[in-house]
């Protein structure tokens, strides 16, 4: 029984393109594998460093500044109420302050004239 080259060339074929398909699965788990383990190394590192108590306490401080400004926030809002109503004896509403202009004004784009 003699094999033809017609007929063992489809199953060398398939074969070599099974290997290399199954190899390929392999070499991704494999990368995906190590490159978990890198990140898991680089967050362990990350969390044992010094950055991580300096960044505590920056947002410790961040964190009381705004407290102190959203006091002095309260505060003054209270006071402006106080001497608003102090210093009116007829009680009519109050004009509000005009608005602070910006710093830097938005340029406004006007249509092109046809």
């Amino acid at each position: 029984m003699r094999i033809s080259p017609g007929e063992i060339i489809p199953v060398i074929i398939f074969g070599a393109s099974s290997v290399v398909l199954g190899l390929s699965y392999v070499a991704v788990y494999l990368m995906g594998k190590n490159a978990a383990r890198k990140e898991l190394e680089w967050r362990g590192a990350r969390e044992l460093s010094p950055q991580s108590d300096r960044l505590d306490r920056v947002e410790a401080a961040v964190e009381s500044i705004a407290l102190g400004v959203e006091r002095l926030g309260e505060g003054q809002r209270y006071m402006l109420g106080s001497f608003s109503e102090g210093s009116r004896s007829d009680k009519q509403p109050v004009t509000p302050i005009a608005k602070a202009e910006r710093r830097h004004p938005t340029p406004v784009r006007t249509p092109p004239s046809a």
